[in-house]
């Protein structure tokens, strides 16, 4: 089973897709897309991805949606030479939290801490402006290890496909 997948023209490898979180207009959490499957290989980059992601939604995407956006998710693709947006959704319960909890850890996709009361804004704490932006909460996942349970997810068909290597895999469906 390939891990690639082609999108506009642009192979993507699926375990390079990244779900972000922004409210009021930055980006307060990011997720591994794909969060039922683990990636080892992206552990070791973890740093570099969540830079790389960062860095191209600051200078390319945060502006550029400000004029009509303040909250929304937002997904990400990374290649060898870039990053790409995917798709825009609402900031909602309705669109997938991935590897976070709507609602145990909305105050994380919010960019709050857990302590911090939902609408208070004091200027001075607030942390906005050049210098407080690493001051303001950030998490970044990844799927650190296989999900035990997670296969039960798949649909039955789905899960035969898997286990047999797409041996079963016919024109019309799986081999009965």
């Amino acid at each position: 089973m390939g891990k690639t997948q082609k999108k506009s023209g642009v192979s993507l490898d699926v375990s390079m897709e990244f779900r972000g979180f922004v409210k009021n207009g930055r980006l307060c959490a990011l997720s591994q897309y794909n969060h039922l499957c683990f990636f080892p290989e992206l552990l070791p980059r973890r740093a570099e991805l969540e830079s790389q992601i960062r860095m191209f939604f600051e200078e390319k995407i945060r502006s550029r949606l400000a004029v009509s956006f303040d909250d929304y998710v937002i997904d990400f693709a990374v290649t060898e030479s870039d990053v790409w947006v995917i798709e825009l959704n609402p900031f909602m319960e309705t669109t997938d939290g991935c590897l976070f909890s709507w609602q145990s850890e909305r105050h994380i996709l919010e960019g709050r801490r857990q302590d911090e009361s939902v609408g208070i804004e004091d200027d001075d704490a607030s942390g906005s402006g050049s210098g407080g932006a690493s001051a303001e909460p950030f998490e970044f996942r990844l799927a650190e290890s296989v999900r035990n349970g997670a296969k039960a997810l798949v649909a039955h068909d789905w899960r035969l496909l898997m286990e047999s290597g797409g041996e079963d895999w016919t024109a019309g469906g799986l081999r009965g």
